[in-house]
Formats: C-alpha cells, sequence, structure tokens
C-alpha cells in the first residue's frame, strides 16, 4: 500500500493538482520577475514593459517598501496643543521612542502624514492639523487656541565628533482651532 501523505511527483498528480500547482508556479515566476525588473535600470525596465507593465503598475502588485530609499532624517515631526495659557501637549510625534509596539503599529498611517508634512507637502497639513485639532478638544479639553506641527531637529555630528547641527525646533505649520471654554 501506498503512503498516501508521501508528497507526489508532478507527472503523478491528476488533473487538477497540475493545472494549481502550475498556475502557482507561473503566478510566482510573474511576481519575482517583476519584482526584479522593478529594482533594474531604465533600459531593462522598458524592454518587459510590454510583458508585465499591467501587473507591475497597473495592479501595483510591485510596490517597494523603501528599502532601498533614501535614508531617514535626523528629524522628527511634533504634533502639539497650544493651550489658552500658552502651554503645549505633545499630541503626536514621529518620534518612536519609548512607544509600545502596539502604540507604533497603530499610529504609523498619521506618522506619514507627519513626515510629508515635513518635507513640504504643506496641503496635507491644514486637514491633519483640523484633525488633531478636534482630537485634542475631546482629549484635553483645557481652553485650546492652536495646533502646530513642529519640526524636531536633532545633534548632528561628523566622524570625528564635533557638532555640525545643534538641536533645535521650527514651525512647520499652525492651525487655529475654536477656542473652547475651561
Amino acid at each position: 500500500m501506498e503512503d498516501e501523505r508521501r508528497p507526489r511527483l508532478f507527472r503523478e498528480l491528476d488533473t487538477k493538482g497540475k493545472v494549481v500547482r502550475a498556475l502557482a508556479g507561473g503566478f510566482l515566476v510573474l511576481h519575482l520577475t517583476a519584482m526584479f525588473v522593478g529594482g533594474s535600470i531604465d533600459e531593462v525596465q522598458a524592454a518587459f514593459k510590454p510583458y508585465i507593465g499591467f501587473y507591475a503598475s497597473g495592479l501595483r502588485m510591485t510596490n517597494s517598501w523603501g528599502m532601498f530609499g533614501k535614508p531617514p532624517t535626523s528629524t522628527n515631526v511634533r504634533i502639539e496643543a497650544v493651550k489658552r495659557d500658552g502651554s503645549t501637549v505633545e499630541l503626536s510625534s514621529t518620534d518612536a521612542h519609548g512607544h509600545s509596539l502596539w502604540d507604533r503599529i497603530h499610529d504609523a498611517r498619521i506618522r506619514k502624514f507627519e513626515g510629508r508634512i515635513a518635507e513640504g507637502e504643506r496641503g496635507l497639513a491644514d486637514p491633519t492639523l483640523a484633525y488633531f485639532c478636534r482630537y485634542a478638544q475631546t482629549h484635553t479639553p483645557e481652553g485650546l487656541v492652536q495646533v502646530r506641527a513642529m519640526s524636531v531637529l536633532h545633534e548632528l555630528r561628523d566622524d570625528d565628533d564635533k557638532v555640525t547641527r545643534t538641536p533645535s525646533t521650527e514651525l512647520l505649520a499652525l492651525y487655529p482651532c475654536r477656542v473652547t471654554t475651561p
């Protein structure tokens, strides 16, 4: 009696098994080809575009995670609410130090918006800060005046450990909140 649990060779499969494995293998070859071509030089991409263009670009199946993208900057964005008395409350930050894994996963999308504001996409600033204004009024209702996005520049040092940039903050965007009463 033959062991039914042992792996079978392709030629031993029935028609359905052969079709399923052939489709899975074909998809794997298509996807790996599209990934390698997508990361190659422009001439190679142009040569393969007629064959994998719809899969790679149309369906956007070869988007990268930015593994080889530009390196992270030494800048963080901090969203803070300004109270009527001038004190501030941090609402969000791209700096993940001291935050739990859950907080980092939960806040990943908003950190992307904050990073894009720092990169100069000012069209995102007002809607993002308006959201934080509404959020702050429900979570810290101590008479908010405004919500602002601040760029926090960290100290940079060269290879000789000399300071090349001192730490500082810069205002990126400001959004006035409807004044609430305490």
